[in-house]
């Protein structure tokens, strides 16, 4: 579960966004019905501009198209929130890396594509993975875009013997898991078996599946996490051939940035303080929020820590 760290204080909620206050009243001052808390409104005549501005581009969806002994085929597009300008049309730049390292530190080859979303490479070596890292970059001169985080995919490419697995391909997402891979060449039906750990020294799998099909979508992970793959494949019925030698694979899921909270509001209902904020809506997974609640005329006391699913805290007082 992903945690949203949130810092208020005991009447005094601090956002990105606002600054709400509810003041300390002393014996004697002037009761103020309004309510304390304060809302900066944005002035009119100011002007509006709808120009984008620093947006993060989205992941490219990278995809396989064809794995051999020695070549790759991918295929990509542009990240879902690009849109060009109409009266100075420009292309994408997209950076792809190529590397025996699952943490793409061991580069083979680092390619820059402009005008095209597909590529073959070749000259790998049969029965051995490789992993891809793409990303999306705006056109030189566009402001309006940041570049994107990279798109990862792992590919195992097809062995030279029936004996073997091969054409494995790993593509995480956001806080999933695809598996793809080809049909290995025996007779009779085919058991294949696909371990998932999230240590590579764990002696059990956190999750075993057994399938006969060649692909497997949608496996939810939590994301952030670095995972192992072991991939096997054996007889289904009569033992026809000897279970395949595992293909062992780590990989990452990554995780997307969670937005920040918004329109913090505190309170005070029948002796208790209610803050609330509106919830974060780009999660994929399951979300807490951490908040941290001061006192005192410094606001500098601690007064409790507290760990809520939903977007709102009742403080007893």
């Amino acid at each position: 579960m992903k945690k949203i760290i949130l810092t208020c204080a005991f009447l005094y909620f601090l956002s990105s966004c606002a600054e709400d206050k509810v003041q300390d009243k002393q014996p004697g001052d002037a009761v103020n019905e309004e309510p304390d808390i304060s809302v900066k409104v944005p002035q009119d005549g100011l002007g509006t501009n709808y120009e984008i501005k620093d947006t993060i581009l989205t992941r490219p969806q990278l995809e396989v198209l064809k794995v051999t002994e020695t070549k790759i085929t991918l295929n990509w597009f542009d990240p879902s929130n690009w849109t060009a300008r109409d009266e100075n049309p420009a292309f994408l730049r997209f950076t792809l890396k190529n590397s025996t390292d699952p943490n793409i530190g061991n580069l083979i080859t680092t390619t820059e594509f402009s005008q095209t979303h597909q590529v073959e490479l070749e000259g790998f070596q049969a029965d051995t993975s490789y992993y891809f890292n793409l990303t999306a970059f705006p056109p030189e001169g566009d402001t309006r875009y940041l570049p994107s985080e990279p798109s990862l995919l792992t590919v195992h490419t097809m062995a030279d013997s029936n004996a073997y697995m091969g054409g494995l391909i790993v593509q995480p997402e956001l806080g999933k898991v695809h598996f793809k891979w080809g049909a290995l060449e025996q007779p009779g039906p085919i058991n294949y078996v696909l371990h998932l750990l999230d240590d590579p020294n764990a002696p059990t799998p956190f999750k075993e599946i057994v399938t006969r099909d060649t692909e497997i979508r949608d496996i939810s992970l939590q994301g952030g996490k670095d995972y192992w793959l072991k991939f096997s494949a054996m007889p289904a019925e009569e033992p026809t051939f000897k279970a395949t030698p595992p293909i062992s694979q780590q990989f990452h899921v990554p995780a997307n940035k969670l937005d920040q909270t918004q329109n913090p509001t505190a309170i005070q209902r029948e002796g208790n303080l209610i803050l609330e904020w509106s919830p974060v809506q780009n999660a994929t997974s399951p979300i807490a929020y951490e908040v941290k609640v001061t006192c005192g005329p410094e606001l500098a006391q601690l007064y409790g820590e507290f760990l809520e699913t939903d977007n709102k805290l009742k403080i007893v007082q």
